[in-house]
Formats: C-alpha cells, structure tokens, sequence
C-alpha cells in the first residue's frame, strides 16, 4: 500500500515505538518489518542504542522536515500494527503528529487514501 511520509513523522514514530515492549517474538518481527517498511530501521537502531547507553543519540536534523512527503510501501498488516501501537497513550510531544499520522494511516486501510500527486511515480525513498 503506497504511502506518503514526512521525515518528521518517521521521527516521530520511531521515538514512539522504539520505546514500546515487545511482548514476544512474534512482536518483535512486526517491529522489525515495521522499521524496514517505513524506511528506519537504522534510525530505531540508533535510537534504541542511544537509550541503552550503548550508542550517541540520533542526529535529528535529517529528521525534521515536516511538508516533504516520501513513498513507502506499507503491507496491511504493517498498517494495522501502526494504526494500534499509535492508538495507545502516547507521549505528548508526538502526540499531535501521530494522531495525524494515524488518521492518514486509517484511511490508507479503508481505502480512502489518495497518494499525493507527486509521489505517484516516484521510486521509493531511502531513509538516512
């Protein structure tokens, strides 16, 4: 399901799930396809390890473009994990932009989402 994404956004998902449990290995997999399918799967990586202790935190000035729209290709059940995890409490300052994020992501599922004209041939965006 071709999707339109801002950087921010990305951002601002990933600050939100990375920091969510994984109750079991099946999770842990949909989280893992999750990163891959939104194109942040180095940025989870950076900022899981920077919460760890184990890395320097993220730099987030690659991050911060909120009008940009990127393609991804999301599969319906990569929608639906989304569309749940940003349904939970979520911390206040992503709170605005996941609940808009989430709203597009419903109608991607309910097929009433309308790829913006200038991602429609576009080759799919590589995060970083």
């Amino acid at each position: 399901m071709k999707f339109g994404i801002t950087k921010f956004e990305q951002m601002a998902a990933v600050g939100h799930l990375v920091q969510l449990p994984s109750p079991n290995p099946e999770y842990g997999r949909k989280r893992l396809r999750a990163w891959d399918e939104l194109g942040v799967a180095d940025l989870a990586d950076e900022w899981a390890a920077a919460a760890s202790g184990t890395g320097p935190a993220p730099q987030a000035a690659g991050w911060t473009d909120r009008k940009t729209l990127h393609l991804v290709d999301l599969s319906p059940d990569i929608v639906d994990h989304l569309i749940s995890q940003f349904g939970v409490q979520v911390a206040g300052i992503w709170a605005d932009t996941l609940l808009r994020l989430r709203e597009r992501l419903e109608q991607l599922r309910d097929k009433k989402y309308k790829l913006p004209d200038e991602l429609r041939q576009a080759p799919r965006a590589v995060a970083g």
